[in-house]
């Protein structure tokens, strides 16, 4: 089959075909797994839609346990009714360098392995990196189907911001090109952040393109969970020192964590006891923290290792309160869209977010209190404004933060707007 026949085809001609949706995502992660879970509780909730979904994920990423690939450069392997392509990588760690790798050598061999399956109608390319959306617009050319481009975190601006690379290196201008080129390409872009629309079409992106999909949660599993080893660690903490605060994600520069441990630092130097810390993850800058709290003796802070998606809610229930911090940085006037955040709404819990951002669903909702990012002092001071509430204010926080979960963030919900809005819609 020849690109010139491919790209002759009508919309028409393509919704003739089943219903069938690739989503190549490096990341992608079953509910067994301690990450993200979008896509796979995305595809649970098109089943019941009659829409057949194959997820391309990485064997080897820095955020879960290697997938086994016994032989050969793919596994195929069904997860309740969803299917999954376990793309063969090499490991990585928290290399910089060996992560680019990984990516690169993910995203040449998701080509491979999508040929001779059944052709899709829509092929999704997430962009946890730029690499998994080049070879999802590949394959939809050489399929003649439709790419849609999901843009998670925005790159090379995240590098920029974040990682204080100069916008003249090499690699930022190529990840640029690619960028812009992506945007350009895509028959649809689904952004996760609330105001990306103006940086999209900066880059090239039609506006008329863009649809925004945040991320959510699988509300129906959450009464199915059973106890966790480290439930029970916080209810020891409980135990000792009265109030519990969690975290649970990635530790890295992103998060802030040490604006946590400094905060928690001056509440001891004030004589304000009776508040414990619980981050439960792994990431790059976790080594850090864990000699920090060491140092300064900080026996009030317990690290926990990453659990599931299919626990978290489990553990997140044994808190009193919940820390969710971020840099101070003008990336985030496009807004954020955490996974964690939507664990900590439907767990209906008071959080305590330090963000300087537009786009604040904590505040917004009324389920919590945000402050400005990286001020130890200020994050002490609400850290004793949320201990200090009666118990009957901290569940009103709560319960607005589960609603908002309920109206906003459910999966189900969310899976309708996906049909609706990208996979059916007009421009389909």
């Amino acid at each position: 089959m020849n690109n010139g026949a491919i790209t002759t085809r009508t919309s028409v001609e393509l919704r003739k075909r089943p219903s069938r949706l690739w989503i190549l995502n490096h990341y992608a992660a079953v509910p067994g797994e301690p990450t993200g879970t979008r896509h796979y509780d995305l595809a649970h909730e098109l089943l019941r839609q009659g829409w057949q979904t194959t997820i391309f994920a990485a064997s080897n990423t820095h955020l879960c346990p290697p997938r086994p690939v016994a032989a050969g450069r793919w596994r195929d392997e069904e997860v309740d009714g969803v299917h999954f392509v376990w793309i063969k990588t090499k490991p990585c760690g928290h290399s910089r360098a060996k992560r680019i790798l990984n990516e690169v050598q993910y995203a040449r061999c998701c080509l491979v392995a999508g040929a001779g399956r059944p052709v899709p109608r829509i092929i999704i390319g997430s962009s946890a990196h730029l690499f998994a959306g080049l070879a999802a617009c590949r394959a939809a050319k050489i399929l003649g189907t439709r790419f849609v481009f999901e843009v998670r975190d925005l790159w090379p601006e995240t590098l920029v911001q974040l990682g204080k690379m100069s916008r003249s290196h090499p690699f930022v201008v190529a990840l640029a090109k690619i960028e812009r080129y992506l945007y350009r390409e895509a028959d649809q872009i689904i952004t996760l952040l609330p105001g990306a629309a103006p940086y999209i079409t900066a880059a090239g992106g039609a506006r008329q393109k863009i649809v925004h999909i945040p991320n959510g949660v699988a509300l129906n599993r959450l009464s199915a969970v059973a106890d966790h080893p480290v439930s029970d660690a916080l209810r020891r903490l409980k135990r000792e020192h009265g109030f519990v605060v969690a975290y649970a994600g990635a530790h890295g520069r992103a998060n802030a964590l040490d604006t946590l441990l400094q905060a928690a630092l001056l509440l001891r130097q004030r004589g304000q006891l009776g508040l414990a810390f619980a981050l439960i993850g792994d990431g790059r800058e976790k080594e850090t923290l864990v000699r920090f709290a060491r140092e300064h003796g900080l026996a009030n802070v317990a690290f926990f290792a990453p659990v599931s998606k299919k626990a978290v809610h489990s553990v997140l229930s044994e808190a009193d309160a919940f820390y969710l911090g971020w840099r101070h940085s003008p990336l985030y006037k496009f807004g954020v869209s955490p996974n964690k955040l939507t664990d900590y709404f439907a767990a209906a819990r008071p959080i305590i977010h330090a963000i300087d951002c537009p786009y604040d669903i904590v505040r917004d909702s009324g389920a919590g209190v945000s402050i400005p990012p990286e001020r130890p002092s200020v994050l002490a001071d609400a850290l004793l404004a949320v201990r200090g509430m009666t118990r009957s204010e901290r569940v009103a926080l709560g319960r607005r933060a589960r609603r908002y979960a309920e109206a906003n963030l459910a999966m189900s919900h969310l899976a309708d707007r996906l049909v609706a809005e990208v996979l059916t819609s007009d421009a389909a």
